[in-house]
Parts: C-alpha cells; sequence; structure tokens
C-alpha cells in the first residue's frame, strides 16, 4: 500500500514539472482560459459605462439577498424590555434591503449601523428604567412633615445573629438578686431620674429636655456631682432669670450666655466644652424641632455631643422607644471581663477575665449585647449592671467579699485573696458566737468585715447584701 502512494506521488511530481497539471490540480489550460473570460467581461463592461461599479455575480447577489431578507424578518423577533412605542423602534432600523445596484461593501456597512443603533437604543431603555428612583410613599412624607411619632425601624441584621454566651444567665440572675438588696446611686441620682426630682414630671417636653441636659452633663461625671450641678442650674434659672414655674427649660438656656452657663456646671468634668454643646443643642432644638426632643436615632446623634449611648438612654426614658442598649464604662468593663463581650473571637469566646480584644470598644460591646440579649432586656440591663458597678463590683476596690458570683465560682476575675480572707473571718464569727474564742491574732479594726462596713457609706449602705451572704452561705 505505501510503495502503490509513493509511485503515485511520483507520477503527479512530473506532471507537475513539465507543466500538464498545476500544483493546485488543474490544468493550466483550463486555468488561463477562465482568466481570460474574465478580463474580456471586464473589458466590455468598462466600455459600456465606465462609472457602473462592480456587480456581483448572480450567486453573490441571490445570498446578499437572502441574508438582507433574513435581517429584516428578524426585527420582529426582537424582545425589547422598554415602554417606547413599537413604530417608534421600527423606524429607526432599515425597513428594506438595499437595491441591487449598490456594492456589496455598501450592504455590509448598513447592516453593522443598524444592528449598532439597535443595540444603544435597548440598553439606553433598560439604564433608565433601572436607575428609576421610587417616590416616597404619601404617609411617611406626611409624617415627617407634621412631627409625627416615627415607626420603630427594622431590626439591623446583628440583632439576634449570636447565642447567649454560658455563663450569662447564671450571672445576671446573680446580678440581679444582689441589685434588690442594694440601693445604688443610679437608683436615686441617675439621669432617668434627676428630671423627675427637679420638676417633679415624668413625661412630656420639661421632662424630656431635663433629661438632654442630665444626660450631656453626665459624660465623665459621678452621678451624685450630676445631680448638684442640675440643682444649681435648675436653682439659678428659677432665681436669678425669672423662670419660676418651669426653671431649668429651653428658653431658659436660650437666654443665658455661655460664660455663665460654664461657670454653673464647673463642678462636671469637660464643663467648657459641655457649656458650648448645650447652646448649640438648645438652638438646633428650637428652630428645627419646634422646642422638643427628636424621637428617632438619627436626628437625637446628630445633636452636638450627643453619642449612640445618650440616645438610646433618651428615646428609652423620654419616648418609650428602644432602639438600642445604652452601654456606659461600667457596662463595658464588666461585659469584657466577664468573657460576654470584646472577645478575642466574638461574643463569649474568652474562658477566663483576663484582658479584652485591643480593637474593643463601648460600640462594639453594644452591637455585640443587641446581637445575642433578648429585645426584651434592653431598657432593664443597663441600670441592674450600672447599679453593680457602681456599688460592687467597682473599677478600683470591688467588693468580692459580698458578691455572690465570687462564692458561686461564676466570676473569672474575682479577687481570691480578698474572698479566702473575709471567708476566713466569717468562720472565726461563726464560731465566736458558738461560745469559743475567737482567734486573737485577727484584729476587729483590720477585718475585711470592719472594712466592709466602713466602705458601705461612701455610695450606698451594703448591710442588707452582707447580711445575706451571712446568713445563706456555710462558713
Amino acid at each position: 500500500m505505501l510503495r502503490q502512494t509513493r509511485n503515485t506521488m511520483s507520477v503527479i511530481k512530473k506532471e507537475v514539472e513539465t507543466g500538464k497539471v498545476s500544483k493546485y490540480f488543474g490544468s493550466s489550460a483550463a486555468r488561463r482560459t477562465r482568466s481570460s473570460r474574465a478580463s474580456v467581461v471586464k473589458t466590455e463592461d468598462d466600455e459600456e459605462d465606465i462609472n457602473q461599479p462592480d456587480i456581483p455575480s448572480l450567486s453573490n447577489t441571490k445570498r446578499t439577498s437572502d441574508r438582507l431578507q433574513r435581517y429584516k424578518h428578524k426585527d420582529d423577533s426582537i424582545s425589547v424590555k422598554t415602554s417606547v412605542k413599537k413604530e417608534e423602534f421600527e423606524a429607526s432600523i432599515p425597513s428594506s434591503s438595499p437595491p441591487l445596484s449598490l456594492s456589496l461593501s455598501s450592504d455590509l456597512n448598513q447592516q453593522t449601523a443598524a444592528n449598532k443603533k439597535r443595540r444603544l437604543t435597548k440598553v439606553k431603555v433598560e439604564i433608565e428604567q433601572n436607575d428609576a428612583i421610587p417616590a416616597q410613599p404619601e404617609e411617611a412624607a406626611a409624617g415627617s412633615r407634621s412631627g409625627g411619632r416615627a415607626a420603630r425601624p427594622e431590626d439591623p441584621s446583628h440583632v439576634g445573629s449570636l447565642p447567649v454566651p454560658k455563663n450569662f444567665w447564671p450571672m445576671y440572675e446573680e446580678i440581679k438578686l444582689m441589685r434588690s438588696l442594694v440601693v445604688s446611686p443610679v437608683d436615686t441620682v441617675g439621669c432617668a431620674v434627676i428630671p423627675t426630682r427637679i420638676c417633679g414630671q415624668t413625661e412630656g417636653k420639661l421632662f424630656r429636655f431635663q433629661l438632654l441636659i442630665s444626660l450631656m452633663l453626665s459624660s465623665q461625671t459621678k452621678d451624685e456631682v450630676n445631680f448638684t450641678a442640675m440643682q444649681t442650674l435648675d436653682g439659678h434659672c428659677k432665681t436669678a432669670m425669672g423662670f419660676t414655674q418651669d426653671g431649668l427649660c429651653l428658653a431658659a438656656m436660650l437666654a443665658i450666655d455661655e460664660p455663665t452657663l460654664d461657670t454653673l456646671i464647673f463642678k462636671v468634668g469637660f464643663h467648657r466644652r459641655k457649656a458650648s454643646y448645650i447652646k448649640k443643642t438648645c438652638s438646633i432644638l428650637n428652630e428645627k424641632f419646634n422646642g422638643d426632643i427628636p424621637d428617632n436615632i438619627t436626628d437625637i446623634v446628630a445633636l452636638p455631643g450627643i453619642g449612640q449611648k445618650m440616645g438610646n438612654l433618651i428615646l428609652q426614658c423620654g419616648w418609650n422607644i428602644t432602639t438600642g442598649i445604652g452601654v456606659d464604662v461600667h457596662m463595658y468593663r464588666m461585659s469584657t471581663m466577664w468573657g460576654w463581650c470584646g472577645g478575642k473571637s466574638g461574643s463569649g469566646s474568652k474562658s477566663s477575665g483576663s484582658g479584652k480584644s485591643k480593637n474593643s470598644t463601648p460600640e462594639t460591646v453594644r452591637v455585640e449585647l443587641e446581637s445575642w440579649l433578648p429585645r426584651d432586656m434592653w431598657n432593664e440591663i443597663n441600670p441592674v449592671l450600672v447599679g453593680f458597678g457602681q456599688m460592687v463590683c467597682l473599677p478600683r476596690g470591688s467588693r468580692c467579699d459580698l458578691c455572690t458570683l465570687a462564692y458561686k465560682k461564676l466570676c473569672p476575675a474575682v479577687d481570691r485573696k480578698l474572698v479566702n480572707r473575709a471567708v476566713k473571718q466569717r468562720q472565726l464569727e461563726a464560731v465566736k458566737e458558738k461560745g469559743r474564742a475567737a482567734d486573737e491574732t485577727v484584729s476587729p479594726v483590720d477585718s475585711p468585715v470592719a472594712k466592709s462596713k466602713k466602705a458601705a457609706t461612701s455610695r450606698g449602705d451594703l448591710s442588707q447584701l452582707e447580711a445575706y451572704i451571712t446568713a445563706n452561705y456555710t462558713w
């Protein structure tokens, strides 16, 4: 088979060399005949009309005509996502095929231009439909213009996204039990209580305004000092400024000058900055909100000197609207210390109370609390934890000897030495009560119990909590 193929190729090669067969397997004479015929036809056409363009062959003309007819009928199948009238859209496309006198290049150029125009028209209409801005509902617009109560927005995506830490419920139940036995400054002179003690109201425009001022003064300031500053400010408005009925009100704050206001509140922290914020805020309330406090978190936090914590507390206490948790320094400190929030791997991820994430802030703690704490507890957790941080779990000199979390081994940051000394002292007192001799090496003056009674008078009374621990734990 291979030998036969080689012989055939050698024969073909000899014929090509002699000129009998071309290398394209066609006769050279036939090729010369076809080329001469084509030149004769072209010469005759040129003599007849030199300006007449070249006319394609009949076969090429027929194929071009069929292609244009298919393009013409293809327009009806185009899907247009628009509201433009069909007549206007069809008018932008060539309705008939070009005459046969036109050259083939001219036909192709018209097809390309028509396709381009059709694509641009379709894309333009789709963009106009997608970029249409929906109109604001009439009910929402009317409510915003009339200053009516805004509906509660949808919960953010982080709400309910994390599980509750395992140690939260056992610890929180013990904290609530201890809070029921302790009266803290937040219960008597806290920001939510100050307006009621000054103006005697629990709601209304005057109550909300004094609540706003008390919260603005409370930053970096103890509740007792804040209450004293509010009393001084209210007394000045009633006596020196003539606002005998309302006292500390919006009209009085608009009338008072900033240096005088700074002098009246000089006991609070950052009093100069706070005096400037109060004057600016009062002007905004008078101009934009008809002298009242806004009822939405967006407008509240836009006021000078108001943060997220203050905004949430104003809505909770002033408007009875819960949009978030107010996290102060006590809540931030204890939530990160107990591993509820601020852990390096997220909520409740820490197994001990030593340290917290470097990126942890009160705002991140607020977001974490809202991500796992049930919404019906957002109002109560602030006063519960703040009062506990003011009386028992202090930032300095914490009273672990009077905390049930230490005796039940629930707190990861307990001062074990202080607890052991208190346990030893209570054991000695129990032995003395049974008629046995007390250990003379422990002086009653230097004992932890004596120190606890002396320290309990600084910000509140801890005698009830101490009596409960003594009665319910075996020493």
